[in-house]
């Protein structure tokens, strides 16, 4: 079951905020991963962008990109509408924090646990991130030798 806990420190704004993103959440990012976004093709004018269309194409550094470009609409949204779920630019905002969580899973096997997410200003924004790797290994069974247990009732001494 995949979750991540995001915590945004945004000095701009000088606001602290908290997300939990549960499976679900995984789930419906996971819906739209392979699909092309309006977005996206919206922003095919820059450089960067070009060709791609769907989040699936993208790399960490384009994801780092469009967390900047929605902090810029972000920062327009009062503090309720940035709690209500059903506002476009939150959910924009949520779906590329977590695009970035699922993106650096997918490139390393490691499931991100905890990001920190800190604005310092306009221009500077930086990732903390905890994950971890789910080393499960499938060794071969050891079931072809079979193990006598000998017990000694003899008490000699």
């Amino acid at each position: 079951m995949r979750s991540t806990m995001v915590h945004i420190n945004d000095f701009v704004s000088s606001s602290n905020q908290c997300l939990y993103f549960d499976e679900n959440d995984y789930l419906r990012m996971d819906a739209h991963w392979n699909e092309e976004d309006a977005r996206l093709v919206s922003y095919q004018q820059i450089p960067l962008f070009t060709g791609l269309t769907k989040y699936s194409e993208l790399s960490t550094e384009h994801i780092r990109v469009l967390i900047d470009f929605v902090f810029g609409f972000y920062d327009d949204l009062t503090e309720l509408e940035k709690t209500n779920e059903s506002n476009p630019v939150t959910q924009m905002f949520h779906f590329v924090i977590l695009a970035l969580a699922n993106k650096i899973t997918l490139e390393t096997g490691a499931k991100v646990e905890c990001m920190r997410i800190t604005r310092i200003d306009k221009k500077k924004i930086t990732f903390l991130l905890s994950s971890y790797m789910d080393m499960a290994f499938d060794l071969p069974s050891n079931n072809s030798k079979k193990f006598k247990v000998v017990v000694n009732r003899d008490k000699t001494t």
